[in-house]
């Protein structure tokens, strides 16, 4: 406990982290987020989805939010992908509200 940041026990500063890693473009920031995705699947919901999402963001591979499937990318290597431009990230979200 003595060795925890201030905050790190609070669950929003806990997902603007995530969130901060998934805009990050880093084959580093992929992989640490492979290792939330891990650690949160079945206990903080928000975190985990936060984790999947930017892990389908950087690579742009339309993975489940399965961890064993994402470490196995990471551990094959990270390939950033190109950040979406505004008309495909509008459709994206449109796709995703039609759902």
């Amino acid at each position: 406990p003595d060795a925890r940041a201030d905050g790190s026990d609070d669950s929003e500063v806990r997902q603007a982290a995530v969130r901060g890693l998934g805009r990050c473009r880093t084959p580093e920031a992929a992989g640490l987020l492979a290792r939330v995705l891990a650690a949160e699947a079945g206990k903080d919901p928000a975190l985990a989805r936060g984790a999947h999402d930017g892990l389908v963001r950087l690579t742009g591979k339309r993975l489940p939010p399965d961890p064993q499937q994402w470490n196995e990318v990471v551990r094959a290597g990270v390939t950033i992908a190109p950040e979406p431009t505004a008309l495909e990230s509008a459709i994206q979200k449109a796709a995703f509200w039609d759902k």
